[in-house]
C-alpha cells in the first residue's frame, strides 16, 4: 500500500470537514423549535382541559342547583296548600247585559261577550232557539258568588 506523500494535506482536509460541517448544530437548532413548538401544543392542551374541566364543574353546580330547587318546590307543596279559582263556566258579574249568561261564556272561553251576544241574537232571529238556550243557561248556570274557592 502506498502511504500519502504528503501528510499535510490529509490533515488539512480532516480539519476543514470538522470546521465547515455545522449540520450538528442545525439539527439541535431544529430539535429545539421542534421541542418549543410540542411544549406550546401540550400548553394549549393543558388549558382547553382546564376550561372543559371548568364547564364540567359548572354544568355539575347549576345540576346541583336545579335538584335544590325541585326539592325546595317539593316540600313548599307538601307543607303548603294553595287556593286558587277552579275554571267553572259561572254568570259574570261584572260584564254582564241581562243575566250575565253571554259575559260567563265570553269568560270561560276567552272570547268577546260581545260575540257571544250577537250569536244569540241571530239564533233568536232564525227560530227563535236563541232565547230559549240563553233562559236555560240563566237559570242553571251558577253566579260567581256561588262558586267557592276549592283547594287543589
Amino acid at each position: 500500500m502506498q502511504e500519502n506523500p504528503n501528510p499535510i494535506e490529509k490533515k488539512d482536509v480532516e480539519a476543514d470537514t470538522s470546521e465547515a460541517t455545522p449540520e450538528p448544530e442545525e439539527g439541535a437548532g431544529k430539535k429545539a423549535e421542534k421541542e418549543l413548538e410540542v411544549e406550546a401544543e401540550v400548553e394549549t392542551a393543558k388549558e382547553a382541559a382546564e376550561e372543559v374541566k371548568e364547564a364540567a364543574e359548572e354544568t355539575k353546580g347549576a345540576a346541583e342547583e336545579a335538584e335544590e330547587r325541585e326539592g325546595e318546590a317539593e316540600e313548599t307543596k307538601e307543607g303548603h296548600a294553595s287556593y286558587t279559582m277552579k275554571r267553572t263556566l259561572t254568570k259574570s258579574k261584572s260584564n254582564k247585559m241581562i243575566f250575565g249568561v253571554c259575559g260567563g261564556i265570553g269568560e270561560y272561553f276567552g272570547i268577546d261577550p260581545t260575540l257571544i251576544r250577537l250569536a244569540f241574537v241571530l239564533l233568536a232571529f232564525l227560530n227563535g232557539i236563541g232565547i230559549v238556550i240563553y233562559i236555560i243557561l240563566a237559570v242553571i248556570m251558577p253566579s260567581e258568588s256561588a262558586v267557592e274557592m276549592g283547594q287543589e
